[in-house]
């Protein structure tokens, strides 16, 4: 599952309740800024070894999002 919430139009609490509904039906507590940081990573570096530039420019837009919005997971 991948949602990107830096480029939704979507309001910010709005996006987190709906990550958080979903995640629930697994029945569990995910840390999801941990998970989210960590696949930024991967998807980083994905995009670095590709030359996948317009995905690459992307990425800060959606760390900033989380940055902005840690605090409402």
């Amino acid at each position: 599952m991948f949602i990107s919430y830096g480029f939704s139009v979507s309001e910010s609490g709005e996006l987190v309740r709906r990550t958080e509904a979903a995640l629930a039906a697994y029945g569990r507590r995910f840390d999801v800024p941990v998970i989210l940081n960590r696949e930024y990573d991967h998807a980083e570096d994905r995009c670095r070894r590709n030359g996948w530039n317009r995905e690459l420019a992307r990425l800060p837009i959606e760390r900033a999002w989380l940055a902005t919005n840690h605090a409402l997971f």
